[in-house]
């Protein structure tokens, strides 16, 4: 369900300023298996998901979480598993991308994912509580390697996600590096 809208241009701006529920914060801190992620000090950061966030009728980019996903249908939990290991992934990307030095009036290369491959554990039970984790491993030139997993309630991974994402060659002949 939408809760409020917002007016954010970039994905930076969003994380960094939409505000994460203290109501969500308050329920996750309740619940054993989440709890870890948000005490202080964490290595792990609670960031607001977008799909929350109404941001008009003409943008159609999050229907598939607000309706499809919202369905309350224990069928086809692999694809909720898929659907949400893809978008933390990109969210991991995205945060570190955003750390990228940018030259003048150069934008930030982007990266795009070149695979994505996928080991279902056991079925995620809904409704339910999971935990979904990403990280960056390693980045190799232009290649990075991202790593992930849904976790259930009681600790067992139910699904991992290794991943490759590649960045789009630098324009005017330089690279952005990570930092």
């Amino acid at each position: 369900m939408l809760k409020e809208k917002h007016t954010y241009t970039t994905y930076d701006e969003f994380i960094n300023n939409a505000p994460v529920s203290e109501d969500d914060i308050n329920f996750f801190s309740a619940i054993p298996c989440a709890k870890p992620f948000l005490n202080n000090p964490s290595t792990y950061r609670v960031i607001p998901f977008l799909p929350r966030f109404d941001r008009g009728e003409e943008d159609t980019t999050d229907r598939f979480f607000t309706e499809t996903l919202a369905s309350g249908s224990r069928h086809g939990s692999w694809r909720r598993s898929a659907t949400l290991l893809d978008e933390t992934l990109s969210n991991c990307v995205e945060a570190f991308r955003q750390d990228m030095p940018v030259n003048g009036g150069e934008s930030r290369p982007r990266l795009y994912t070149a695979r994505l491959q996928l080991s279902f554990r056991s079925p995620v039970e809904t409704p339910g509580v999971i935990i979904v984790k990403a990280w960056l491993k390693r980045v190799e030139g232009r290649k990075w390697f991202l790593e992930g997993q849904v976790v259930g309630e009681d600790g067992t991974v139910r699904a991992e996600a290794q991943s490759l994402w590649v960045m789009e060659k630098a324009t005017r002949g330089k690279q952005a590096a990570l930092l």
